[in-house]
């Protein structure tokens, strides 16, 4: 059976997954799982509107892929979380994920909710990375 390898990401946030138990990213078969990251900045400040959380949020991604010495490139999924008002708010998550994700383009999956655990979170991003 494949260890597992935790990745978690110095500063503020490895106090929270410390906190409340979870890794930002595991490790395990080829695969890089990373957990759901909001548009929360370090100083706990939400950016106001979707765009600015969804760019926000991708930086987070691609920060905790770097520390799992991956980028962007190698996402295969991408779930996004969207509170609000799905069928108008999607259009400026869509635009602004694709100024992060080329092609070959991952699966994704968009799924509307009533709220995030984070105050003010309007939009939150998981992905699945392989290695390549």
């Amino acid at each position: 059976m494949p260890s597992n390898e935790s990745v978690v990401i110095q500063g503020a946030r490895e106090k929270e997954a410390a906190d409340l138990h979870y890794s930002h990213a595991v490790r395990a078969g080829g695969l890089v799982f990373v957990s759901g990251v909001t548009g929360e900045q370090s100083d706990g400040s939400m950016p106001v509107g979707v765009a600015a959380q969804s760019v926000a949020a991708f930086d987070s991604v691609r920060a905790t892929l770097a520390e799992a010495n991956l980028g962007l490139e190698n996402i295969v999924s991408i779930t996004s979380y969207h509170v609000g008002d799905i069928q108008k708010d999607i259009w400026d998550f869509f635009a602004i994920k694709d100024t992060y994700i080329a092609a070959p383009y991952p699966a994704w999956t968009a799924v509307g909710v009533a709220e995030l655990a984070h105050t003010g979170a309007l939009v939150e991003v998981e992905v699945i990375a392989a290695e390549r």
